[in-house]
């Protein structure tokens, strides 16, 4: 009456395989294994490059800008993704945004709707990036940020 259960390719490790398993709708779950444990850094001084910026629309009318940080250095937390929202709901918030977001070219809001960075183009910065407990949950998120004027927008395309 009880059927093994099919857990991977694996004989005597029911987990064996599992990574080759695809999930619902054949999403290959390959990277489960290979993720990495780390989900904080400690707090410092990061050097990043702001690998995307997107407008979204969050709960009712509420639109976030979003940065995406990707550490590029030190090398020990080369690849570590770190997020920065910025909230677009009161003139506080706005005028907030415009600062931080003025240093990296975004000076209009039609540049919002925008793919940031424009193709061929990379953004570099040193960030700060703090840590801290949100619901008993260590994170991290950046906290200021400085963009790097030696490579600032640099031409990728070559």
């Amino acid at each position: 009456m009880s059927e093994k259960l099919n857990f991977g390719n694996g004989e005597n490790d029911p987990l064996n395989g599992f990574d080759a398993t695809p999930g619902p709708d054949s999403f290959v779950l390959s990277g489960f294994d290979a993720a990495p444990l780390r989900l904080t850094i400690p707090a410092g001084i990061y050097f990043c490059q702001i690998e995307s910026g997107e407008l979204t629309l969050e709960i009712g009318d509420l639109y976030f800008y979003w940065l995406k940080f990707v550490l590029v250095g030190p090398p020990a937390y080369a690849g570590f993704t770190v997020m920065r929202a910025y909230p677009l709901v009161n003139l506080v918030d706005l005028s907030l945004a415009k600062h931080d977001l003025d240093m990296i070219g975004l000076t209009t809001g039609k540049q919002l709707l925008e793919p940031f960075p424009p193709v061929g183009r990379a953004v570099y910065c040193n960030a700060i990036i703090s840590l801290r407990n949100a619901n008993n949950y260590p994170i991290n998120e950046v906290t200021d940020f400085l963009p790097d004027t030696s490579s600032d927008w640099m031409d990728c395309s070559t």
